[in-house]
């Protein structure tokens, strides 16, 4: 007689369960900066974090003479925001984009130098 009674608790621990995992995972993230204000966006894969190595490297070594556009960067992972790698046609990772006024006004993909990844980013967040 009480498993019947378990019985009941059983099904709405299912149900909850079998809710949460169906939930969208999809991240929201705010990108509307205010005007003139350079917003750095991120966009890396988990599964590829070696690749990386040269763009954490350059961020780091960029936080010096830009800590606040640094600080303020957005990072996005892919199985996260699909919506957001699409909106800005992101088709590689790791890309950080520069966005200013609304407009992508610097984008550096795939396996790059850091070299060639601290150079267009000094250039495009330089007043």
């Amino acid at each position: 007689m009480k498993k019947l009674k378990r019985l009941p608790l059983f099904f709405s621990c299912c149900l909850l369960l079998l809710t949460v995992s169906c939930e969208k995972n999809e991240q929201t993230i705010d990108l509307n900066n205010a005007d003139n204000v350079k917003q750095i966006l991120f966009f890396s894969d988990e599964t590829a974090l070696t690749e990386e190595a040269e763009y954490y490297d350059a961020l780091l070594d960029l936080k010096k003479d830009f800590p606040i556009e640094i600080n303020n960067m957005k990072v996005l992972i892919n199985s996260e925001n699909k919506k957001v790698y699409s909106e800005f046609d992101i088709s590689t990772s790791p890309t950080i984009l520069v966005l200013y006024n609304g407009e992508v006004i610097e984008k550096i993909s795939g396996d790059v130098p850091k070299e060639e990844i601290i150079e267009p980013l000094t250039k495009a967040l330089l007043p």
